[in-house]
């Protein structure tokens, strides 16, 4: 890979969030950019002032978060910034390699991209229109719901498919406007990129015992990956803003690590977002699995999570922690309990596990 399009995914092992210093990190989940200036300190870390921006192009959301910090009173700002991205995607998979014998960078990246290839498909599914619709604010879930029923209808009934396409009918039924249709359709151009070149990342994870005792050839490995144009988009925007966008994770699954010092033994660690849904079970460097589902039109249920953490689950699990921003989700937590007669604990929006 040339100079001018550094694997930032490779670098997430260098970052040092946890140093005494100042960091600027940024969260999009596509809909909008979330972003804050972090002090790390020997007492832990500390957000000192945040900003959010809606702006479609990515430059001038990065711009107007940073005039944000800036009105907060942070005029002097770090250069370096990481990103957390709802675009970018991880899993767990076996490969020919070992820890200790690292391959070539180029044939590790030829390694795990084509494990990644299918589900790096799979993620443009999140970005359908009324998806943007919902996740900007400009419909409700219930509103969706509705337009979807409705084009099933005009389906069964024959009708012409050039008039039943989703935004079309969302502005006839009165949900929305043309401008708000026009505005999620230019941003899904930004966030949709079937064919693109994925740039990936790795770090090996500890095999299972039994594996660990025998000689065999295959390797776990978490691997991350994020299509080339999009990090090259962001890290333009970043640049312009004369910023260095130094790191890049998955959104799914990035709270994993912060439970480390304060769980014992493997977990499930399930991360909800708007359109879909990972579980992960192990530890912070001996992750043993990794699945990813997509969410019916914008909403997890207790059966869906309960399903796909026992799918999961092993004798060895001791507690299940789920993450999100929904208060809906967050009153499942009791429910989710008694169905899979495990402890389940919400994690709190600062990462620490809340009764």
């Amino acid at each position: 890979m040339s100079k001018d399009n550094p694997n930032f995914l490779e670098r997430l092992n260098n970052i040092s969030i946890g140093r005494p210093g100042r960091l600027l990190a940024f969260f999009t989940d596509g809909f909008s950019l979330h972003g804050a200036l972090i002090h790390a300190g020997l007492g832990g870390q500390q957000v000192q002032a945040a900003g959010t921006s809606a702006a479609i192009d990515y430059r001038n959301a990065v711009a107007d978060v940073i005039s944000q910090l800036r009105d907060q009173g942070m005029k002097k700002l770090p250069r370096k910034a990481a990103l957390i991205s709802t675009s970018a995607i991880s899993a767990l998979v076996w490969l020919p390699v070992k820890a200790d014998t690292l391959r070539p960078r180029e044939q590790m990246q030829e390694l795990v991209r084509w494990e990644l290839e299918p589900l790096y498909a799979m993620q443009g599914n999140q970005w359908r229109l009324g998806a943007l619709l919902m996740g900007r604010g400009c419909m409700t879930r219930e509103q969706r719901i509705a337009v979807v029923e409705a084009r099933l209808a005009n389906k069964v009934q024959g009708a012409d498919l050039g008039s039943n396409r989703f935004g079309e009918l969302a502005i006839e039924m009165g949900f929305v406007s043309k401008e708000h249709v026009d505005e999620c359709l230019a941003l899904q151009e930004k966030l949709i990129h079937p064919d693109d070149d994925i740039v990936c990342g790795w770090s090996p994870q500890e095999p299972p015992e039994a594996d660990a005792e025998t000689d065999s050839v295959q390797s776990p490995w978490l691997v991350a990956g994020i299509g080339r144009s999009y990090l090259n988009a962001w890290a333009s925007a970043f640049r312009r803003n004369k910023l260095s966008l130094e790191w890049l994770y998955p959104a799914l699954g990035a709270g994993f690590a912060s439970l480390d010092k304060k769980v014992a033994g493997d977990f499930l660690y399930v991360d909800v977002a708007q359109e879909q849904m990972s579980v992960m079970h192990g530890r912070p460097g001996a992750v043993s699995s990794v699945r990813t589902v997509m969410l019916d039109e914008g909403r997890a249920s207790v059966e869906q999570i309960s399903g796909l953490c026992r799918d999961e689950c092993g004798a060895d699990t001791h507690h299940v922690y789920v993450n999100g921003s929904s208060e809906a989700l967050k009153s499942l937590t009791p429910e989710l309990t008694e169905v899979l007669v495990q402890d389940v604990f919400f994690v709190s929006s600062e990462g620490a596990p809340a009764q």
